[in-house]
């Protein structure tokens, strides 16, 4: 349904306007208490009535919190036993136009993309195939922000054809038009934005890292230094500046660095030869080869590494802790197996032996990780003393996996996604600024 795609876009449409966290909700449930006319207030009813209007699964006690701040916001006071809704209030949290202007926008992609399809692929689509692609677009978004075996979106059934078709269109409007291009990289953050109902101790969204040490992978140093263009660059260099504000310190591993190095060395090495003599292109080489980058440029990143490390005050760190507890230590064979199964690797000996090695240093960096938080586990990034931030959502999701196995219940896991970092650290800008 159109509604659930709306319904993503007016959440952040919503925390634009001044709204906090737990605010851009209370349209929602206002527009289901006149819709519905309810008396008093009932949980699992407004719970069942918001799914089916909206196709978003709110779980209980996050409705609970939404809900609570209905009787500070004054939508709903305690009667008796009851607590019941404040007739004369629910028009005052009625959509404002910035609301009626962000669904305009969703109809108009709705409406475009069905044109993109007839004029370019001759496939005619309806308007519920459309949803059904939108949602399984965002829901990709899942594995980057560790939500555990649940999605706030309805399940839908999309072919392969039919992805690809959509990023199609996205990459028109990507090149060609900017403005509705955003359309849908909003649409993308509302998605994020929403899904955090799903994180812990959504009441207090204040958070503090002056406790935490954020580690940073490979890829995203190399990105910080360039590598992959300055797009990316921009990004990483935007989500070190928040993390700094929010007071965390910002380290890497000796071994990352030599292996950023070493990546580096590499590409220096192999630049100029022929594509069809190369076993193997990682895709720091492809993006030097698509750049039509020559050693010496190469050699220029190179050098900015230390500069940078030095600019942003990236400390690095060694690894060395003394251990005293048997929590204090990973089974590194077991999480390497759990790696194995993410990545899926073909039976090509090649690229075994070149992913085994990239394999062993993720576990080393994840494993020190366990031996620097000594034995403790957090529930909550806020009070995490250290994480491993990676690009890679297949790492982030094995460290996940071998905690649920170890534990049987969720923690933040010694490696999470840069995604689910910088979600937390936006959502806290945005619901306190």
């Amino acid at each position: 349904m159109i509604e659930t795609v709306k319904c993503v876009a007016v959440l952040k449409a919503n925390i634009e306007h001044g709204r906090d966290y737990l605010d851009t909700f209370l349209p929602f449930i206002a527009s289901l208490a006149k819709e519905k006319s309810y008396k008093s207030v009932d949980i699992p009813k407004i719970q069942s009535d918001f799914k089916e209007k909206y196709g978003i699964k709110i779980p209980y006690h996050a409705l609970r919190s939404i809900l609570s701040r209905g009787m500070r916001s004054k939508l709903i006071k305690k009667s008796s036993d009851n607590y019941i809704f404040i007739e004369s209030k629910i028009d005052k949290f009625a959509f404002t136009e910035h609301v009626k202007q962000k669904e305009k926008e969703i109809e108009y992609i709705y409406d475009d993309f069905c044109k993109f399809c007839l004029d370019v692929y001759n496939i005619k689509i309806s308007e519920e195939k459309v949803t059904d692609i939108i949602i399984s677009y965002l829901k990709k978004y899942d594995a980057e922000l560790l939500i555990l075996s649940e999605s706030i979106l309805p399940e839908t059934s999309v072919s392969q054809k039919e992805e690809y078709v959509f990023y199609k269109y996205i990459t028109e409007l990507y090149n060609n038009r900017e403005h509705d291009f955003r359309i849908i990289v909003e649409l993308a953050v509302g998605y994020l934005f929403a899904s955090t109902i799903f994180f812990s101790n959504i009441e207090n969204r204040r958070i503090s890292l002056k406790n935490s040490s954020i580690f940073l992978d490979t890829r995203l140093l190399l990105r910080l230094i360039g590598l992959e263009g300055k797009e990316k660059q921009g990004y990483y260099e935007t989500l070190l500046v928040m993390l700094k504000k929010n007071k965390a310190k910002i380290k890497v591993f000796e071994h990352t660095i030599d292996e950023a190095n070493h990546i580096l060395d590499e590409s220096i090495r192999l630049i100029g030869r022929d594509k069809s003599s190369l076993q193997y292109i990682g895709p720091s080489l492809k993006f030097f080869i698509e750049e039509k980058y020559s050693a010496s440029d190469i050699m220029l990143i190179k050098a900015k590494l230390e500069k940078t490390l030095n600019e942003y005050g990236i400390k690095t760190y060694d690894g060395t802790i003394e251990l005293k507890e048997l929590d204090e230590f990973i089974n590194e064979k077991r999480l390497e197996e759990l790696i194995l199964e993410e990545y899926n690797i073909q039976q090509d000996t090649f690229l075994q032996w070149k992913k085994r090695n990239v394999i062993l240093r993720d576990v080393k960096s994840i494993s020190r990780i366990r031996q620097y938080r000594k034995g403790h586990f957090f529930s909550s990034l806020r009070n995490c003393n250290a994480v491993f931030i990676t690009t890679n959502s297949a790492l982030a999701r094995s460290s996940r996996n071998y905690i649920l196995e170890e534990k049987g219940r969720f923690y933040i896991p010694e490696c999470v996604t840069d995604v689910f970092v910088g979600t937390h650290v936006w959502l806290d800008r945005s619901t306190n600024n």
